[in-house]
């Protein structure tokens, strides 16, 4: 193989994953008025979409062969996505009070059998300290 095919396989595989990294679901935790938000982005129109939350990182195994990084405590109500964009809320009084949350986006398609690697999306785990009162929150 030349040079100028390496080059033009390196580039290719790089627009690949460069590619892969841009439709990654996205996950950002904030407390916004006693309540703790979690946004997610990049989330694929018409699938069922969830955040899972809990206090400790973990591996639990989902169906085809994906691992969820966080071991949940709560998971937030389902929500088929009707764009990229999505938010849940969840009060801070029934959730907890200080210490850390982790959560990490869980989104599924129901085009897809759930053994294939593709039905189900997994956003990086995000992870924020809680506030003891109702004020703020900190990364």
């Amino acid at each position: 193989m030349n040079s100028q095919h390496a080059f033009g396989g390196l580039l290719l595989s790089s627009l690949f994953a460069a590619g892969l990294a841009a439709q990654e679901m996205t996950l950002d935790l904030a407390v916004r008025d006693g309540q703790l938000v979690a946004e997610v982005g990049r989330a694929r129109p018409g699938d069922l979409a969830i955040v899972v939350l809990g206090f400790e990182l973990g591996q639990v195994e989902l169906p085809g062969g994906q691992l969820l990084g966080v071991d949940p405590a709560l998971v937030t109500g389902f929500v088929v996505a009707d764009g990229p964009n999505l938010g849940f809320r969840v009060p801070l009084p029934g959730f907890s009070r200080g210490g850390t949350c982790y959560g990490q986006a869980v989104a599924v398609s129901p085009r897809l059998p759930l053994d294939d690697p593709a039905a189900i999306r997994l956003s990086g785990i995000d992870g924020i300290t809680l506030p003891t009162t109702d004020t703020g929150g900190r990364r």
